[in-house]
């Protein structure tokens, strides 16, 4: 009985606190933001499935920090290694990143779902997410496959306002340093039929680097990354290179991002 009692008492409390069994209000969502450079504040992006091997770092296709620079990647049919999507920065005034946070808190995305997805869903499909980061909240929504015609018409809104984001300063940026790091697999005579003859010779007298050497990494700087960069675009994405040892080796080279390296 005692239990029953407690259990009656706390349900009341419950009640009267929001207001005899009426919905509260939900607390309005404050749009400030942490305006250091570094900080991430919007980001959507399309990724995942049954993509080709990596070309370099991935690039989200729209990300905005706080001090207003704007990253965009596309897609384009030139090769390309250090990242895999080509990309253009730029930014936008605290007026605008105001204006487009207001959007998307006044068209209802902080009170969708965390993920869309029909069931069952067909497998090895890429995801599609919009993230946003305000000082009081965060909020990540995820739909599966990317063009699920069932996600919220708010989800869509605000992911086509952010990849439709071009700023009046726009330009391409180059990348002039990166990270080299190749993954040994093995003997070129163990690996899977076929894969054998498919192997391409690693120029170490051009390149001037050992793969063996670079399997935890090795940071590349103008010239000599640019020496590799031209060397790996000679490949299609995904080749496999064997040393003058016989082993073959799975070769990335990783752009660094300037933006990205930021500690606010």
């Amino acid at each position: 009985m005692w239990t029953r009692a407690s259990i009656a008492v706390a349900l009341v409390l419950v009640l009267t606190a929001c207001g005899g069994g009426q919905e509260s209000t939900p607390e309005p969502i404050s749009l400030a933001y942490d305006d250091r450079a570094g900080v991430l504040i919007v980001e959507a992006d399309t990724y995942g499935g049954l993509m080709p091997p990596p070309a370099g770092r991935h690039v989200p296709e729209v990300s905005i920090y706080g001090d207003g620079l704007v990253v965009l990647a596309g897609e384009d049919p030139a090769p390309r290694v250090g990242t895999d999507r080509s990309i253009t920065t730029g930014h936008i005034d605290q007026e605008e990143l105001q204006e487009l946070l207001a959007f998307i808190v006044e068209s209802g995305f902080f009170e969708l779902d965390d993920q869309y997805a029909p069931s069952p869903a067909l497998p090895d499909m890429p995801w599609r997410h919009v993230t946003v980061n305000l000082l009081g909240t965060t909020k990540s929504v995820s739909i599966y496959p990317h063009d699920y015609e069932d996600a919220p018409a708010v989800f869509w809104e605000t992911y086509h306002r952010l990849v439709g984001i071009w700023p009046s300063d726009a330009v391409i940026f180059t990348p002039s340093a990166g990270t080299l790091t190749a993954t040994g697999l093995g003997p070129i005579e163990d690996l899977p039929a076929g894969q054998g003859s498919q192997v391409a010779p690693w120029d170490t007298p051009l390149v001037e680097i050992e793969l063996a050497e670079v399997t935890e990494g090795a940071h590349l700087e103008g010239e000599r990354y640019q020496v590799v960069e031209e060397f790996l675009l000679r490949y299609p994405r995904g080749q496999l290179f064997g040393s003058q040892e016989g082993r073959a080796y799975q070769v990335l080279l990783e752009a660094d991002l300037p933006w990205a390296a930021v500690s606010p």
